[in-house]
């Protein structure tokens, strides 16, 4: 049984829209790392692509950002079809 899931286009809108609720919030890497508790370098490697975010770093930035995970997930409701 194989299952091939391509995640690497919703890694890639996850990224994008954590950097543009921060940027909504106007708020630098920097302050966003001293809020959330995610180290500065991390931040900058999620939102440029170079390294893959774990739940609880998304959770934290969230938290960190204002917005629920119901709210930032809702786009990204859909159904995920395992081959196999």
């Amino acid at each position: 049984m194989s299952n091939n899931i391509d995640i690497d286009p919703l890694l890639a809108q996850i990224q994008h829209q954590l950097r543009a609720l921060r940027e909504k919030k106007r708020m630098s890497v920097y302050q966003l790392g001293l809020d959330s508790g995610v180290d500065n370098s991390v931040i900058f490697r999620l939102e440029s692509g170079q390294r893959r975010p774990t739940l609880i770093t998304i959770l934290k930035l969230l938290s960190a950002l204002g917005v629920t995970a119901s709210e930032f997930f809702r786009p990204f409701d859909q159904k995920i079809v395992l081959e196999g």
